[in-house]
């Protein structure tokens, strides 16, 4: 037997739908804010990260076909992001790898944090999606807390909003700014000051 949605559940869902729309303009702002050009590209530049894979491998990875993975790994060859180089468990097979300046867009893609860039989004949007990031921020910034030496102490939870503001700050700055020395000097700051011990 089915049964109607109360209005909060509607509520609920429209907030995630919202979301979604959301999340996907934030992955395709950062995937064009760096060399990269498209989520697509990203994901298989991800699935890099651990090392060479073989095509067949990297079109399961990005849901392409056999035709448009060729073409999109010929793409982030021409682009410098990746290269070519056989496979030493089989000669005929030859695997992709990421090059050093697609290790570093990826790492610039990756800075595109989903958080710091909903933070200049979140104005705009329905209450209910509001709510629901807020929700969620909450929750981040009790992760955090938990994870303290401290938790249960008074200063935990003052302690953890520091530490997600300055990596969200450290974030939206390293992405508003257009050189790349300051981006990364600003995100290792961040990370060093976060990682720090006082004793």
């Amino acid at each position: 037997m089915s049964r109607t949605a109360n209005e909060e559940e509607l509520a609920l869902a429209e907030a995630v739908f919202g979301m979604f729309s959301l999340f996907k303009n934030v992955t395709v702002d950062a995937a064009q804010t760096c060399s990269v050009g498209s989520p697509e590209r990203a994901r298989i530049l991800w699935s890099l990260k651990a090392g060479p894979v073989r095509a067949g491998g990297l079109a399961s990875v990005a849901r392409l076909s056999p035709s448009a993975i060729t073409e999109t790994v010929e793409g982030l060859e021409r682009d410098g992001l990746v290269r070519r180089e056989g496979d030493p468990d089989d000669r005929r097979a030859v695997r992709v790898a990421l090059t050093p300046d697609g290790r570093r867009q990826l790492q610039r893609f990756e800075t595109g944090c989903a958080v710091a860039a909903l933070g200049s989004e979140m104005p705009r949007q329905a209450p209910e999606v509001r709510r629901a990031a807020t929700r969620r921020i909450k929750e981040m910034i009790d992760l955090v807390a938990r994870q303290s030496p401290d938790w249960g102490q008074p200063g935990a939870h003052k302690c953890a909003l520091v530490t997600v503001a300055t990596m969200v700050g450290a974030l939206v700055l390293a992405r508003a700014v257009d050189d790349v020395r300051l981006s990364d000097t600003l995100r290792d700051a961040a990370l060093k000051h976060l990682t720090r011990s006082d004793g």
